[in-house]
């Protein structure tokens, strides 16, 4: 039973991490990474070291995955405005 449970949390975190590098919508890239640090959580859990899958989730999931969106947010809001001003030059 735990080796069909690490194959399925080791094949999640590999797709989800091709996904983040092949994914060209900032919104869904974010999303896989976060689906892939739950899953290195769940990862974790298995192996019985219980407190380094709360610092994934909280370090992690938490804090970094905020700052990859904040970014992202503020990336689409410029090329937002960008192309309002392309418009009106046309």
């Amino acid at each position: 039973m735990g080796t069909i449970v690490f194959f399925y949390f080791a094949s999640v975190i590999v797709v989800t991490a091709a996904l983040v590098v092949a994914l060209r919508n900032p919104v869904y890239n974010a999303l896989a990474l976060l689906v892939m640090f739950f899953h290195v959580a769940g990862l974790f859990v298995t192996l019985h070291a219980e407190f380094l899958a709360v610092i994934q989730i909280l370090v992690y999931a938490g804090a970094i995955l905020v700052l990859v969106w904040s970014k992202n947010s503020s990336s689409l809001a410029v090329s937002e405005k960008l192309s309002y001003f392309n418009a009106d030059n046309r």
